[in-house]
């Protein structure tokens, strides 16, 4: 069974504020707010492609090194905002 999971973008800018890098990535994934270059988050979270929930952080870094190869999901947590993104572990 698959869990389906809302993931909502109220702003349409929100995605032109944040940089994820580096994507892909070997191992170490980080998100930033373009303005201020640290974290503005409220909380990231790391998903499978399954949906679930696997890593999360009040900083938005991870270290995905032990995680197989393959595709997950970040979800980006911002007051009553999330920004979801694919990246790519290699």
């Amino acid at each position: 069974m698959v869990s389906e999971f809302p993931v909502s973008v109220h702003d349409p800018t929100l995605n032109h504020k944040l940089e994820i890098f580096p994507n892909p990535t070997q191992g170490d994934i980080k998100a930033i707010c373009l303005n201020t270059h640290e974290t503005c988050f409220d909380n990231c979270v790391i998903l499978n492609a399954q949906g679930k929930e696997i890593m999360k952080s009040t900083r938005c870094a991870f270290d995905l090194s032990a995680m197989p190869n393959g595709w997950y999901i970040i979800k980006i947590n911002m007051g009553n905002e999330s920004f979801a993104k694919k990246i790519i572990k290699i």
